[in-house]
């Protein structure tokens, strides 16, 4: 049997063979090398067949986590309608922008709702009252049918004090204040459901 010695701190193996005469013993020992090398051939051998069926099996499962991904995704495609990222990325845009308008909304609210305190505060009127009233102030048409009114009105009011009330330009004048008013009432009532007396009222805080 030979004797095998390991150096230490070195890769090197130190193999000594006795034999009957130096030619035996080289013989015995270019086999002890042939055995050798096969057996780490067939070393390497197994640990490449190790190395290659670990690796089929983590590929196997990466497979199936492929494909559990892909039925997800097609389920996520089927429920939202999104069949790409950009369409995704879109969505997520729109749906910032949702939310951005959603807090200007809120903002301007609650600026709406802090100015209907303060002119129901002036005007000595409910809430409510000074929101509509707000509302008949931001309506383009309604503000336009009583700045004609008063106008209107008021060039009455002066032929008035030079020609009779029976006189025939008076009269039409007359006419086309009621004409104006109840266009004005009708507008804000549209808005406001709010009777005439009370939109003459409110006619007031132009």
């Amino acid at each position: 049997m030979p004797t095998v010695k390991l150096t230490d701190q070195t890769n090197l193996i130190e193999v000594s063979i006795s034999a009957r005469s130096a030619v035996q013993a080289q013989t015995r020992t270019k086999a002890l090398q042939a055995a050798f090398l096969d057996g780490l051939a067939e070393l390497r051998t197994d640990e490449a067949h190790k190395r290659e069926a670990a690796d089929r099996s983590q590929i196997a499962q990466l497979e199936l986590k492929v494909r559990d991904a892909q039925r997800r995704v097609l389920a996520f495609q089927g429920t939202t309608g999104l069949v790409s990222l950009e369409q995704f990325n879109n969505r997520v845009g729109a749906l910032d922008a949702l939310r951005d308008r959603e807090r200007e909304a809120r903002t301007a609210l609650r600026r709406e709702a802090a100015s209907a305190r303060r002119l129901a505060a002036g005007l000595r009127i409910s809430v409510p009252d000074a929101r509509r009233a707000m509302l008949l102030k931001a309506d383009p048409l309604f503000q336009s049918l009583l700045t004609r009114y008063a106008a209107s009105a008021t060039d009455t009011v002066d032929k008035g004090a030079l020609l009779g009330p029976q006189h025939g330009e008076i009269v039409e004048l007359g006419a086309r204040d009621g004409a104006l008013r109840d266009a004005m009432i009708a507008r804000g009532k549209e808005l406001t459901g709010l009777g005439p007396e009370t939109l003459i009222s409110f006619a007031d805080l132009r």
